[in-house]
């Protein structure tokens, strides 16, 4: 007993060798996969989750040309960290869309950035949901 009590002691006394004592950075391997990234979404997959998600809703396409049904807000995709549209909860789900997808994955980049953990956007946008036989409201 007192050979495995002065193991452990030396063990400790010695900083724990074997341990990663370093500041949170990991040589020689690539933790970019663990970063949060904006999930893409297809038509069926985006029509479900603005359907059933307690999601907020939002076409960042520039200049404004219509809107997908369940849509919450409206916010130029270069301007939306400036929002004040934007949940206080960063766990909240926001899901993106513009015309294209290319707006919305830029949009949701600077989510990500932001520190938002649950961000989705419309692969193929406003043109694949419209292509797919679904609504889209035109601009007024």
């Amino acid at each position: 007993m007192i050979a495995i009590v002065a193991l452990v002691v030396g063990y400790f006394a010695l900083g724990m060798p074997g341990m990663d004592h370093g500041t949170g950075t990991t040589t020689g391997h690539d933790m970019s996969a663990m970063a949060p990234t904006v999930s893409q979404m297809s038509v069926e997959r985006f029509n479900e989750a603005i359907s059933v998600e307690q999601a907020l809703v939002v076409n960042v396409h520039v200049p404004y040309e219509g809107e997908i049904d369940g849509t919450d807000a409206f916010v130029a995709f270069d301007e939306i960290e400036n929002s004040a549209e934007l949940p206080t909860d960063l766990s909240q789900p926001i899901r993106l869309y513009c015309k294209t997808g290319r707006m919305s994955q830029i949009a949701g980049l600077t989510l990500i950035q932001m520190g938002y953990t649950d961000v989705a956007h419309l692969v193929g946008g406003m043109d694949a949901w419209a292509n797919s036989g679904r609504t889209l409201f035109a601009a007024t």
